[in-house]
């Protein structure tokens, strides 16, 4: 669970982080900077424009959402990665649609916790693979959705 919140805080951390890497963030287009985070690991992250994502395990990114920033972080350890969206459907739904992905990819839901708009879901295989996925809805009625999967070793590719 503890690599899960790391790629989670990474991801929110970096995406907020200006390094060197395509420059175009600035201007509205799409933005993408490679990290060192020690020990041989990685972190990319990607911001704006058409951004593709190859999640792991079968997860798909939501049908209809709007892709805002990726991260993929690898490492000897774990790959992983860390996709913010975005979409008009409610938190419920959304949640819904997790929680079907995670049974079809063999992950076991071992926390779920619903508060003031905010659904949390994760959960893992009996390996180190695993998600977890936090779903809000702001007060401007967008729903945002954050959703991390990883799978051990070098299975994910970068």
């Amino acid at each position: 669970m503890k690599k899960f919140v790391f790629a989670a805080v990474l991801a929110t951390g970096l995406a907020a982080c200006g390094s060197s890497g395509d420059d175009e963030g600035a201007t509205g287009g799409k933005y993408s900077a490679e990290y060192d985070v020690g020990d041989g690991s990685t972190a990319t992250v990607t911001a704006g424009g058409d951004i593709e994502v190859d999640l792991p395990m079968g997860f798909e990114v939501y049908p209809g959402s709007k892709v805002i920033t990726t991260m993929v972080v690898n490492n000897a350890a774990v790959q992983g990665r860390t996709v913010m969206m975005e979409t008009g459907d409610d938190v419920q739904k959304v949640a819904d649609f997790y929680r079907a992905q995670a049974k079809a990819s063999g992950i076991e839901i071992n926390m779920e916790t619903a508060s003031a708009g905010t659904m949390l879901l994760a959960g893992r295989t009996e390996g180190e693979a695993g998600f977890n996925m936090m779903v809000t809805k702001s007060d401007e009625g967008k729903t945002t959705i954050q959703l991390t999967v990883s799978e051990a070793g070098d299975t994910a590719g970068g």
